[in-house]
Formats: structure tokens, C-alpha cells, sequence
């Protein structure tokens, strides 16, 4: 019976609010699952290969320590973040938080921000998935030609058919999916580290020095593009095995594993090539690091490995983004801001499938739509890329602003409660207001094609804020 996997709660109306006899999600994963469902979106092979070398050419050797300081701001909006996940009981994450503290109106203009943030994030996952599929058949499998349209419209059916199933079934393809990833980069960074480079290996990556001689913000710009996602853990909520214990747990093992896992991925890089060797190609050669490290280290056998996993790597991101994205659409038909008929929940998977179908439809029309007005894949992702890094960052500095003010009436000022979520908003403040500044290379676009992005993200907020006017509370 359909009952046996969901449940259908009653939410209260009040003229605006939870539409009656909402359809409930639910589900038993635990921490692990949870934390390679956020993991995943991180894509490590994508990361390492496309990413790393861009932190090494801002940052210099200094890499390393950017990726180990990034991950020390992230466990203060962290903990601030799971501390209010108590006081919030909703799969809202970033709207609900930023709502109990800000209002309604704020809160919905925050949901719609996130909303199209994942969408941009999903729909550069696909298209990163169609152009390494692309590379992959034409550099290692020797066609003379692939149009990564082919390997998109793959991702998109495949994305699709499991995002309509349980939540258990994706983290489990998720979590194999990174094992091998893991092992595949482990390979090459063992291989560094029992090989040696050119130079002994040192610690001076690590050194506040070496940290403070490139680009600061810049490297940490995008040190911070790399964790987008772990914050996903509280839309999850309603199908985690307790949530109270689970999505604290699974959130602070993804930032914790994110920043050693790729601190030390760039250590082992800088080392591949010696601390001046690889500025030098770096700032050259920024796409090819990583492949002429690890063919050097693992041959050629290695580099086919690695542009597989790259493949599997942006398809494990798309199908992380498309559950997000189904999630948002799912809870925002609750307050009658998006179609009633989104909230629906199968009565055989538990899913949302109502709201993974209409999250299918939207993508697909967003690749054909992008695709055409930026022809060349590789501009596309960064573009996609950085509007959603932007947009997640401007959220992340807001909810951190809400449990500063949650928390403001408190008698002490409690570590995790006051203090620690101060110093995130201004760590994160700082580092939006350098994304500010830097907004052309961030979007990988001109002046005023950026402008008019910060407009467009500026109406998302607004229309949302004005969805949600009927709305009396979340």
C-alpha cells in the first residue's frame, strides 16, 4: 500500500502557508550515504583536474593551505549551520533558516535564489558530462568526432531515471562512484609521494608565507567554488535516518574530507613538478596540469583512467544536483508558490518523482537554451559554473547572518551560537565582496554581460520575496 512508503502530514494552512494534506518524503540513509550524496556533487576528478590547477595559478604553492583554510571558514558556517539545524525542523536548509530569522519574504526570495542556483550547477554538471564524454571518445577511444550533445542528452535520461527512484538508490551509485574516483587519485598522488619530484618533498606549501605571496582572495574565491554543495545536507532531511544526529555528522565529514582530500591532492601536484616548475606551467598550460602530471607518474594507462572517471565524476555531480533541484521544487510546492501537482511522492519508490520529472524538463531546456547562445562547452561551464558559485556564496553569507541574529538574544555569547557564526559572515562577506569585485573572471564574461547576470540573480531574490508575500511563515 502506498502508505507503507510515505506518509501523508498535515501542515498547518494559515492562509498561506503548507498547502493541506502535503505529501511527506521519506527514507532510512545514514550518515555515509548522505555525506557521498553531497560529496559527489563535489566531483573530485573534475576537481583536481579543472579546479586545483586553478588555485595553484592564483596562489601559487601556496595552494595547499588555501584549500586547509577555506575548509576552516566553511567548519565555522558549518557548525553555526548544524546548530540551528535543531531549532529548524523543515528540509528548507538555506530559506528556512535565513526565513525563522529575516521573515517570509526573505526566506522565499533566499529559496528561489537556490532554486536557480542548483539549476545552473546541474545544468553545467551535464554539460561537463557531454564534453569529457566528448574528450574521452575522441582523445582515448579515437574517433575523429563526438558531439557532446550526445553524451548530455545520455546523462539527462540516466540522471532522470534514478532521480525517479528512491533517494537510496542514487547514494548508492553515488558512493560507489566515488570510491572510484578516490582510489583512481590516490593512485597518482601515492605515486608522487613514493617517487619524489624534482625537488625533496617539503612543507613550505603549507607555509603562511607561500600562502600570502599569490592572489589571496582570488585563490580563495575559488577554493571555496570546490565545496559548493555540502550545505545540501538539511534539504535532505526528511530521509536521513535521525536527522538531528545524521545531517551534522554527514555535513562536517564532507567539509572535512573535501578540504584534506583536495589540500593534499595539491600538495602532491606542486610536488609532481617542484614549487617554480609548477607556477611556471600553471600559469602556461592551466587545463593541462594535471594530465602531464599524472602521465609523467602513471602513463598513459593512468591518464585514460582519469579521463573515464572524469566522465563518471561530472555524472555522479549531475545526478547530486538533479536530486537537489527536485527537492527545492518539491518543498516550494508546499506554499503554493510553484504547482500543487510537484508535490506529489510515488507510492511505490517514495520518491518526488513529480518534481525529478519537472527538474529533467527545466535542465534539458536550460542546456538547449545556454547551449545556443554559448556555443563552446568549455565557456558554457565556466559561466554555469561561477553564476552558481556566486549565487550559493551570496546564501551562505545570508544564512550565516540569520543564526547570528537566531541566536543574538542569547545571555552569554555561546561559542557556537554567537561567535563563531560572527566570524563566518565576516570570512564569507569578505570573500563575496572580492567575488564582487572580480566578477568577470568569476563569470568568464565581459563587463556587461556580467552586470546584467548580477541583475538577473538580484530578480530571482526580488521575484521570490514577492511569491512569497502571502506566505505567513515557513
Amino acid at each position: 500500500m502506498a502508505t507503507s512508503n510515505h506518509e501523508i502530514s498535515t501542515f498547518n494552512d494559515l492562509k498561506g502557508g503548507y498547502i493541506k494534506e502535503s505529501q511527506s518524503l521519506n527514507g532510512k540513509i545514514g550518515t555515509w550515504e548522505l555525506a557521498s550524496t553531497v560529496l559527489a556533487f563535489s566531483a573530485p576528478v573534475c576537481v583536481v583536474y579543472s579546479f586545483l590547477p586553478v588555485v595553484i595559478y592564483f596562489n601559487g604553492i601556496g595552494a595547499p593551505l588555501t584549500m586547509l583554510l577555506t575548509m576552516s571558514l566553511l567548519l565555522l558556517f558549518a557548525i553555526g549551520f548544524c546548530t540551528m539545524t535543531k531549532y529548524v525542523s523543515k528540509p528548507g536548509a538555506f530559506y528556512d533558516y535565513i526565513g525563522t530569522s529575516f521573515g517570509t519574504q526573505l526566506g522565499g526570495g533566499s529559496a528561489f535564489l537556490a532554486l536557480f542556483a542548483y539549476l545552473f550547477l546541474g545544468t553545467c554538471c551535464f554539460t561537463m558530462f557531454g564534453t569529457y564524454t566528448a574528450k574521452l571518445f575522441t582523445e582515448t577511444l579515437g574517433f575523429q568526432h563526438f558531439n557532446w550533445y550526445i553524451g548530455t542528452a545520455v546523462a539527462i535520461i540516466m540522471c532522470s531515471i534514478l532521480a525517479y527512484h528512491r533517494i537510496d538508490l542514487s547514494a548508492k551509485v553515488l558512493s560507489i562512484v566515488m570510491a572510484l574516483e578516490i582510489i583512481v587519485v590516490m593512485i597518482f598522488n601515492l605515486a608522487v609521494l613514493f617517487q619524489g619530484g624534482p625537488e625533496p618533498i617539503s612543507l613550505k606549501p603549507f607555509a603562511v608565507s607561500s600562502f600570502i605571496s599569490g592572489e589571496v582572495f582570488l585563490g580563495l574565491l575559488f577554493a571555496v567554488t570546490v565545496f559548493l554543495g555540502f550545505e545540501s545536507t538539511a534539504i535532505f532531511r526528511d530521509e536521513v535516518k535521525n536527522p538531528e544526529k545524521t545531517i551534522p555528522r554527514a555535513t562536517y565529514l564532507a567539509v572535512l574530507l573535501i578540504g584534506i582530500f583536495y589540500a593534499f591532492c595539491a600538495w602532491m601536484i606542486i610536488t609532481a613538478f617542484g614549487s617554480e616548475e609548477v607556477v611556471r606551467i600553471a600559469k602556461e598550460n592551466t587545463a593541462g596540469l594535471y594530465s602531464i602530471a599524472v602521465t609523467n607518474y602513471i602513463g598513459h594507462v593512468g591518464m585514460d583512467a582519469t579521463r573515464l572517471l572524469l566522465v563518471t565524476s561530472a555524472f555522479a555531480a549531475a545526478l547530486s544536483a538533479i536530486n537537489i533541484v527536485a527537492r527545492y521544487l518539491f518543498n516550494l510546492s508546499r506554499y503554493k508558490v510553484l504547482p500543487k501537482a510537484i508535490n506529489k511522492v510515488h507510492p511505490k519508490h517514495g520518491s518526488p518523482y513529480v518534481a525529478s520529472m519537472t527538474a529533467t524538463v527545466i535542465l534539458v531546456g536550460l542546456v538547449v537554451i545556454l547551449s545556443q547562445i554559448q556555443n563552446d562547452p568549455d565557456k558554457l561551464i565556466v559561466t554555469l559554473a561561477g553564476i552558481g558559485a556566486f549565487s550559493i556564496m551570496t546564501l551562505m553569507m545570508l544564512t550565516s547572518f540569520s543564526i547570528v541574529k537566531f541566536f543574538k538574544n542569547e545571555k552569554a555569547y555561546h561559542l557556537t551560537k554567537r561567535i563563531i557564526p560572527l566570524l563566518a559572515s565576516v570570512g564569507l562577506g569578505m570573500i563575496l565582496f572580492k567575488a564582487t569585485q572580480q566578477i568577470e573572471m568569476l563569470f568568464g564574461l565581459g563587463f556587461s554581460l556580467s552586470m546584467g547576470i548580477l541583475v538577473l540573480i538580484t530578480s530571482v531574490f526580488v521575484y521570490g520575496c514577492f511569491a512569497f508575500r502571502k506566505v505567513k511563515s515557513l
